[in-house]
């Protein structure tokens, strides 16, 4: 899989010499499957995107609605790179998109750091 790079006139990305072009697919709670159901049963998910010509897979980072599929799971911090890698060996890029909210994951005012 090659890196992508931004075209000459900056209007789009190149896969190599050619455009690249999108075909994603949202498996929002996917980490949340591989976390808890194993490499497996996410390899055969990713394995079926492919097959319809998907070549992105999005998933959520933070889901308050499917169980351990935040920073409090102990596996969530270290299972990013197997998971990423996964993805990587089926030639599908990558997506994460992180969700949270203080209701959900609440922190004192002063966690919140200092913001422009």
């Amino acid at each position: 899989m090659n890196a992508l790079t931004i075209s000459a006139d900056k209007l789009s990305f190149l896969d190599g010499p050619t455009p690249f072009i999108w075909r994603g697919t949202l498996d929002w709670p996917l980490y949340g499957r591989f976390l808890n159901e194993g490499a497996t049963v996410a390899s055969s998910i990713v394995t079926d995107r492919r097959a319809v010509g998907a070549n992105t897979i999005c998933v959520g980072a933070q889901l308050s609605w499917w169980p351990g599929l935040n920073p409090t799971n102990p596996l969530w911090w270290d299972q990013w790179r197997p998971f990423a890698q996964l993805c990587a060996d089926q030639q599908m890029r990558l997506c994460i998109v992180v969700f949270c909210d203080t209701k959900t994951y609440p922190l004192p005012y002063q966690a919140h750091g200092q913001h422009p």
